[in-house]
């Protein structure tokens, strides 16, 4: 009966993950970066090559995961959310066990796996089509093979799974020295398959870290070796140019957001309240350690590097701390278990745990607030912004959108213009392989012709002339057109030979008349 239970907690922790993220998968409002990842994903399935046959500002990895899921699964909104739900359930999963190890007690895991999975920041992000389930769940994995994996191949693992996590997010390289130097501190000692080796233990250490690093890293020459500057434009370029303020710039922004995050100028739905307390448990363990002078364990480490990486992107986004999220919970559970061992049986230590369950209580009870914000609410949703849109920005919808422009489609014809991409991951249609990453039109119009069609990418004033010339039998005008110039594009289509076949929320199809094109 030991080990059956032991099986059927493991089990019931592993539910109780899936019957948050799972749902939300299903029910979160579309976010815009979604419907970019799975065409880009449907492309990759069908042969294209990221950087090269099209624009792709992210790490190479992430439209191959989804790929091959989908490969298999079935390509389609739910099939891939699915997938990102599981990859959510697999991180908690893994941030139980290990906050059970550090405290010796399932319990102490459970308390982590509650507080993990009831932050917004958890259940509104991870389970979308976006970076954050992968490339976290592959840095914490990395994270946790550092403290308890197997020894003779703790290091060459531990960097290979950051290697993983880079290959999706490229900022996540900034983790590297941290392990690295983790890795230089702590050898592990020499199996019999190294002991005899010329060279240090933390040498050798830092070596197998630096091998499973590099092993990862190297399927990236298949991307570079064709073009570099391509790839480079991609991945950095694209970064450095899409707002005036540069690469890293916008400092009063940045301030700005973080702020937020932390209730000072206004709030973010529950996520501001829930991220305080873990910042606070966070700061706590920092100020401990400092008046104590024993070194910062690796999770705080981690999570300050993320914390610093998280305000790069610019503009910087509330979601960007997602990757965050479970370092912070790993340190505020080392504060708690720390102040227990200090604390004997007695008064204070009751009062101590009163004062937790209090805590924990208040952030697992603000968590609904959040779950209507991203399913029902949409105003804090990037791309929906109002409860008007929130109609537009759900799976059911969007996948309606796409029946209709396959049958508003001519059987010979192929390709349409959409200012969002996501319309078009379940139809026989394709959308024009330069909007398949509509973002990069925040700074097209500063590339030259030439250079933007070198690229395969367009301005607004390439699309209005595709749309003149008649280009495409079928224009869909509905997401990720901003109101300024939506007037615009709709009496352009319309003096252009379009006719409106039919309005579908506020998204509007327009097909030309037969033997028009």
């Amino acid at each position: 009966m030991g080990q059956r239970g032991a099986i059927l907690r493991e089990l019931g922790v592993v539910a109780a993950l899936a019957a948050v993220f799972v749902p939300m998968s299903l029910v979160r409002l579309v976010d815009a970066d979604e419907g970019v990842y799975l065409i880009n994903a449907r492309m990759v399935l069908e042969g294209q090559l990221p950087f090269h046959d099209f624009h792709y500002p992210q790490m190479f990895l992430l439209p191959y995961l989804y790929a091959g899921w989908m490969g298999v699964a079935g390509i389609g909104w739910y099939s891939a959310r699915v997938f990102s739900a599981l990859l959510a359930v697999g991180l908690g999963w893994a941030l139980y066990r290990h906050v059970a190890w550090l405290g010796g007690r399932r319990t102490w895991g459970a308390i982590a796996a509650l507080v993990f999975v009831t932050s917004s920041l958890a259940f509104a992000w991870l389970p979308l089509v976006k970076t954050y389930a992968f490339g976290t769940l592959a840095l914490f994995l990395a994270y946790g093979v550092t403290c308890r994996g197997p020894e003779r191949w703790r290091w060459t693992l531990a960097g290979a799974l950051v290697g993983l996590a880079i290959d999706t997010r490229l900022y996540v390289v900034a983790v590297v020295p941290v392990l690295a130097l983790a890795a230089w501190r702590q050898p592990a000692p020499p199996g019999p398959a190294v002991s005899n080796r010329v060279g240090s233990p933390r040498m050798r250490t830092l070596g197998h870290f630096s091998l499973g690093l590099a092993l990862a890293l190297l399927p990236n020459l298949l991307f570079i070796l064709p073009d570099p500057e391509t790839f480079f434009f991609n991945v950095v370029g694209h970064h450095a140019i899409r707002s005036d303020a540069g690469l890293v710039g916008a400092i009063p922004q940045k301030i700005a957001a973080l702020g937020t995050m932390l209730g000072l100028n206004g709030s973010y739905g529950a996520t501001s309240l829930q991220f305080t307390l873990l910042a606070l448990a966070n700061l706590a363990l920092g100020v401990s350690c400092a008046a104590l002078r024993t070194p910062l364990p690796l999770s705080l480490q981690l999570a300050g590097v993320l914390l610093v990486v998280s305000l790069v992107p610019t503009p910087t986004y509330p979601q960007y701390f997602t990757m965050f999220l479970p370092f912070m919970v790993v340190a505020a559970a080392e504060l708690v278990l720390a102040v227990a061992r200090e604390t004997g049986p007695g008064r204070l230590r009751r009062r101590l745990g009163a004062a937790l369950a209090l805590l924990v209580g208040l952030h697992v009870a603000i968590a609904p607030i959040d779950v209507w914000w991203f399913t029902v609410g949409g105003d804090i949703v990037p791309g929906v912004f109002t409860r008007a849109n929130v109609k537009n920005w759900t799976i059911p919808a969007i996948t309606r959108v796409g029946r209709a422009i396959d049958e508003a489609m001519p059987p010979e014809a192929t390709t349409a213009i959409s200012w969002w991409p996501g319309y078009f991951v379940e139809t026989r249609a394709r959308v024009i392989p330069e909007l398949a990453n509509p973002f990069t039109l925040w700074f097209t119009a500063r590339l030259e012709p030439g250079e933007r069609a070198r690229r395969g990418l367009l301005s607004h004033a390439d699309i209005a002339r595709r749309i003149q010339q008649r280009a495409v039998p079928v224009v869909v005008l509905g997401n990720w057109v901003t109101p300024g110039v939506h007037g615009v594009y709709r009496d352009l289509i319309r003096t252009s030979g379009y006719s409106e076949v039919q309005r579908l929320g506020d998204t509007e199809i327009y097909r030309l008349p037969d033997g028009a094109r």
